[in-house]
């Protein structure tokens, strides 16, 4: 009962390994959870020729709409300024398992100039992000990520089948 159902959901998710130092350079929401690593597309047709090259790409936008669904596609997670928990971003990388953060105020994008800044530091698209849908953080830079295990980690068996004991349902 003292087992938050986020703390087992971020055992099926990367993550940042905890040992990385790291510039940060911003919070948003935290739309969907894991982390990714980078390097930054401003449309979504870059992110989609660059994706198809294997390329690790961050899309980075004011929001996301339905009609550019192929740059998330070949994203390996979102980053927008704009909405929020229940925003198009947010719903389609939650779907699809991307990391996502949504609302991050301080970052502004000029999209014809295709570069951006977040709290005054400059962004041209190929730098390289780093985020973490599960806490709303973005980091300049590539860090080290500990993907998720291949299969499930010793224990949790034993905790969900006292989960079992205590549902209501």
């Amino acid at each position: 009962g003292r087992v938050d159902p986020r703390q087992l959901e971020q055992l099926f998710f990367a993550r940042i390994d905890p040992h990385e130092k790291y510039d940060m350079a911003g919070t948003g929401l935290n739309a969907s959870p894991g982390a990714a690593t980078g390097m930054i597309a401003f449309d979504a047709d870059t992110a989609a020729e660059r994706g198809k090259k294997g390329e690790p790409i961050i899309l980075v936008r004011a929001e996301t709409a339905p009609a550019r669904h192929l740059g998330m596609i070949a994203a390996k997670g979102v980053v927008t300024s704009k909405g929020g928990a229940t925003s198009h971003a947010a719903a389609v990388a939650r779907g699809m398992g991307l990391p996502c953060v949504c609302g991050l105020e301080a970052l502004v994008i000029n999209h014809r100039k295709k570069e951006a800044t977040i709290n005054g530091r400059e962004l041209r698209e190929g730098d390289w992000l780093t985020i973490d849908g599960t806490t709303g953080q973005v980091m300049f830079g590539k860090l080290a990520l500990i993907p998720p295990p291949s299969e499930p980690p010793p224990g949790l068996a034993e905790v969900l089948s006292g989960a079992d004991e205590l549902m209501r349902m």
